[in-house]
Order: C-alpha cells, then structure tokens, then sequence
C-alpha cells in the first residue's frame, strides 16, 4: 500500500475519492490518528510496525553512581512516542553483565535513608521522569568505565518517509491490519470534525 493510495482510500470512504473537500487535513489526520493508536499501547502488537521501533545502544558513564539520558536526544527526529525497554545486548562475557531494573520515582527518594533499596553490587536501577530517564547504579557498574544499554523506543512517524512510490506494507513492513486501523480511526476522525458535515 503506497500512501497516496491510503489517502485515496479514506477519501473514497468519506465520499471524496478525489480528495476536493479533504486534501488539506487527511493527510495530518493520518498521521494523527497513527500517533493516537501507537501511544495508548494497545490494538497493535510491535512487529506490526517494524519501520517506526528503533534500538539505540548508549554508553552510560556512571559519575556518583548515577546517570541521566534524555529520551528524545536518542531519535533521529527527536521526538519519541513511547519507551518500549532499556536493556544489555546478550554477551558471552556473563560475568560482567549487570541487572538493569525500572524502578519507582519513590524507591529513589528512599535509597538515601534505606540501604534496602539501594541497588546491590551488580545491579543498575532507572526510573523515568517525563522525557529522561536517570541510572542508578551498584558498585561493579560504578568501577568499570562504562555501561552500554540498548533503548528500544517508538520513534514518531515521519510522512516524508512514505513519499513517492514506498510501499508501507511490502517495504517498509508495516502489518495491512495495522494500516487498515489506522484508516478506521482517521476516518472516524475526519468524520466528527465541522468540515465533514457540510
């Protein structure tokens, strides 16, 4: 399915196959309504959109035990719907592998007057708070140099991507269930804007 042929499609289904009355907002509609589907994290599975999960490895250079990375710093555009996991990339080396662990906000405030919750030796914490994601980490990840981690993450759409003939199914593998969804939901979206119901 190239793009324009979407956009045909939905325009066929509202009743404007050559696109008169809806050139200029079924295009961002679509986009839209992807972004919508993507961030709720449900009615798709992630081998359904192949093109948009990206895996970044980061070096973390622990300085007092901690470390911050900015999510989005991570994307080539720079914008990222969602963290999908932090993790190590398997090594036949397993004595220097570390226990990577998403943890509360609240057991950080905690780890200064609980040694309970402190992480243990071989062990890295990380929490989120809005768009950076900070380490904490155990002694073994502190003394050695650095700690790679790999971010796996959802990157925004780009429509520029889909441009001339890129066939979002066939090349870019994007699931046809997936698209057809995200059809339903822009028509919907279109339907229920002003502009539809004259």
């Amino acid at each position: 399915m190239i793009y324009r042929d979407i956009l045909r499609e939905i325009g066929k289904r509202l009743g404007d196959p050559d696109l008169k009355r809806f050139r200029g907002v079924v295009s961002q509609s679509f986009v839209d309504s992807m972004c919508s589907i993507l961030s709720k994290e449900e009615d798709y599975n992630d081998v359904e959109i192949p093109d948009l999960i990206k895996e970044v490895d980061h070096t973390l250079v622990f300085e007092n035990s901690q470390y911050m990375v900015s999510l989005p710093s991570l994307a080539g555009s720079g914008s990222v719907i969602r963290l999908v996991d932090v993790f190590q990339r398997p090594s036949e080396n397993f004595t220097s592998s570390l226990t990577l662990k998403e943890i509360p906000r609240e057991d950080y405030k905690r780890m200064a007057l609980e040694v309970s919750f402190r992480p243990t030796s071989e062990e890295v914490f990380y929490f989120r708070r809005g768009n950076n994601i900070y380490f904490v980490s155990g002694e073994i990840a502190d003394d050695e140099s650095s700690t790679t981690v790999v971010f796996q993450f959802i990157e925004n759409p780009n429509p520029d991507d889909w441009a001339n003939s890129v066939n979002l199914v066939t090349e870019l593998n994007y699931s046809r269930n997936f698209i057809y969804r995200v059809i339903n939901e822009t028509i919907s979206n279109i339907s229920n804007q002003p502009l539809a119901s004259k």
